[in-house]
């Protein structure tokens, strides 16, 4: 997903070597006296650590403790600590968890170790080996900071600058711990529902990585949280994904017509109406009937797109006239050769219509306009076209 943003990832190192890499650093701290295992029962260390009083397990030699998280402790009997000031007025700072032990875990490249570092501790020497300079982080993590500069004083390094920032809140979109509930639960398929806001699902949905990024970098970095919209981020691919689409008629749920007194016709229709060098589509009337999927309304003048004017469901004229108020509306010819479409929508239902022939024309992974309705992507083609909801 980075790499289709455009971001090129630093060189992939183990997981088993990463492993060992933190195990390095925690046994220094603990040969530095700046760490201990910590064995208490966690209502009592909680207490503890909220008066700002040292446990027992402080001061005892800790090298022996330190090997037996891994051989003979069980989860939730030993935490690694890091050593901090117990007075200091925040208790969520005071003497903070870098390491728990946890077995039967699910970790996809490792399988074996039980002794694993929680975030602070990981990210703290990931940034020093990385050489971070600076670090992007949210509002609601600014202990981290304060947690991860203990490590950083310990073995005097220099801190990067930190830049906080809010939350994107993207109005209809849910959260991360929302969605994953949803897929354990089996009502959301995977990480590229159309539902969600996840690069996986807007990728899958025909979203240009150059419109994401511009659409975060225009809501831009702010301590405050930022409320945006899915149609704003439509917008911005709009822009780019306009003038390289091609467009086609697709009728929902399909309402069969007769115009009386309609010529037969076979009209060419630009694929794009700015680039006639994208080529052309063609369709072909007769016998007077049609698929909308408008309602028609007594009284009223329409035009078919590229083709006639009519009232009443009866023909008027061909040409386009000035002087004549009328309400243009898209169509197809009632006959053979139509493509059946389905097409997946942002709420996750499903719309079911008529599309033109010369959607046989177009490739899976295509985006296209249905005009007068939205842009999609085609998934797949079999004797239904499946489409997915793009925006409009």
């Amino acid at each position: 997903d980075l790499r289709w943003l455009g971001v090129k990832p630093n060189k992939v190192v183990t997981q088993s070597k990463r492993l060992k890499r933190y195990y390095k650093y925690a046994q220094k701290l603990i040969n530095m006296n700046k760490a201990y295992v910590c064995t208490c029962e966690t209502e009592k260390k909680r207490d503890l650590i909220r008066k700002g009083l040292k446990c027992e397990c402080y001061d005892k030699y800790q090298s022996d403790r330190w090997k037996d998280m891994f051989e003979k402790y069980k989860p939730g009997e030993a935490v690694l600590r890091i050593k901090t000031d117990l007075k200091n007025p925040n208790p969520a700072i005071r003497d903070w968890a870098a390491f728990r032990i946890v077995d039967n875990h699910k970790h996809p490249v490792n399988m074996k170790a039980r002794v694993w570092p929680l975030l602070n501790f990981a990210s703290a020497i990931d940034d020093h080996e990385f050489k971070v300079t600076h670090i992007l982080r949210g509002i609601d993590l600014s202990t981290s900071d304060d947690r991860q500069k203990y490590i950083y004083d310990y073995f005097d390094w220099k801190y990067p600058e930190t830049i906080y920032h809010g939350k994107l809140l993207v109005a209809g979109v849910k959260s991360t711990s929302e969605s994953r509930d949803l897929i354990d639960m089996g009502e959301i398929s995977d990480w590229d529902d159309p539902r969600l806001g996840t690069i996986r699902s807007l990728r899958r949905r025909g979203f240009e990585s150059a419109a994401i990024i511009k659409f975060i970098t225009k809501a831009s970095i702010r301590k405050a949280d930022v409320n945006v919209s899915m149609e704003a981020l439509g917008s911005f691919n709009r822009e780019i994904i306009d003038s390289k689409t091609r467009r086609y008629f697709f009728i929902e749920d399909p309402k069969r017509i007769r115009i009386e007194k309609s010529p037969d016709e076979k009209v060419t229709i630009p694929l794009h109406p700015d680039h006639p060098e994208f080529g052309y589509r063609t369709l072909e009337t007769k016998d007077g009937y049609f698929y909308v999927q408008d309602e028609l309304e007594k009284d009223v003048n329409y035009r078919f797109m590229h083709l006639f004017n009519f009232k009443n469901k009866e023909f008027v004229s061909k040409e386009i006239n000035p002087n004549l108020k009328t309400k243009m509306i898209h169509w197809l010819p009632s006959g053979d050769g139509l493509i059946k479409i389905k097409i997946l929508m942002s709420d996750g239902k499903l719309i079911y219509g008529y599309g033109e022939p010369d959607l046989r024309n177009i490739r899976i992974g295509e985006v296209v306009q249905f005009e007068r309705n939205f842009f999609a992507k085609l998934e797949s083609k079999d004797e239904t076209y499946n489409f997915i909801y793009c925006h409009k």
